[in-house]
C-alpha cells in the first residue's frame, strides 16, 4: 500500500524513503544518535542535521540558545508527538513544523512562519484539506484537528526539533549543549 507510485511523487518513492528525523522528548520510541558519523567527517564539510531537543522550547528560547547557528526548519510540538510509540507511528504521522526564515521575497508565501497566527492559518488550511494532503503524501494520518486544538489550547509555538546546516565542526559544537538530546545526520554536501 505504501509503495505505490503516483504522478505526484518521484518515481520509486516508497515508505522505505521516509526518514525519521526527530524524536519528541516524551515519546516512547528510541531514535539512535549519529554524532559519531559526523565526527568521522572532515571538519569543514557542509552538512545538514536534525536535532531533537531534551524538552519543548518557546521560539524565544530557541532564538537565544541557538543564536549563531543556521536553522532552517523547526519541528512543532502539537501534542501528538509524545504519543508516538514505534516507527510505524512515525511513518504514518509525520513531524510537522515550519521554515525558520521567511520564504523567498518573490514567493506568494512571503511571510514569517514563526508568527503564531500565521502558523495557525497554515494548520487550519491543512486541516481543511487533510484528505488531499494524505493523498499527496505517503503519510496516512496527519491528525490535523487534534494538533490544531492542542496548539490553540496552549496559545504558543513550542519547538522540540531543529533542522540546521553548517560544517561538521559547527555541528559538533552542539554536543556540549544540555538542550540537545539526539543529533541525526541529514545530507552531506561534498565540497
Amino acid at each position: 500500500m505504501f509503495a505505490k507510485e503516483s504522478n505526484y511523487r518521484a518515481i520509486g518513492y516508497s515508505i522505505h524513503h521516509i526518514g525519521i528525523n526527530f524524536i519528541h522528548p516524551k515519546a516512547k520510541y528510541f531514535l539512535p544518535d549519529e554524532r559519531t558519523k559526523i565526527e568521522s567527517l572532515p571538519s569543514d564539510w557542509p552538512v545538514e542535521i536534525y536535532i531533537s531537543l531534551n524538552r519543548s522550547y518557546s521560539l524565544k528560547e530557541i532564538n537565544e540558545k541557538f543564536k549563531g547557528y543556521h536553522m532552517t526548519w523547526l519541528a512543532l510540538d502539537t501534542g501528538v508527538e509524545e504519543q508516538m510509540r514505534n516507527d510505524l507511528d512515525f511513518i504514518q504521522t509525520p513531524a510537522i513544523g515550519f521554515p525558520y526564515k521567511k520564504v523567498h521575497v518573490d514567493s506568494v508565501f512571503n511571510r514569517s512562519f514563526t508568527d503564531y497566527e500565521e502558523v495557525i492559518k497554515g494548520l487550519e488550511l491543512l486541516s481543511k484539506n487533510e484528505k488531499w494532503a494524505t493523498q499527496l503524501t505517503e503519510y496516512k494520518d496527519l491528525k490535523m484537528a487534534e494538533r490544531l486544538k492542542w496548539i490553540k489550547k496552549h496559545k504558543e509555538l513550542k519547538i522540540y526539533g531543529i533542522a540546521m546546516t553548517g560544517t561538521a565542526k559547527d555541528v559538533l559544537s552542539l554536543e556540549k549543549m544540555k538542550e540537545v538530546n539526539v543529533i541525526r545526520l541529514g545530507q552531506i554536501h561534498l565540497p
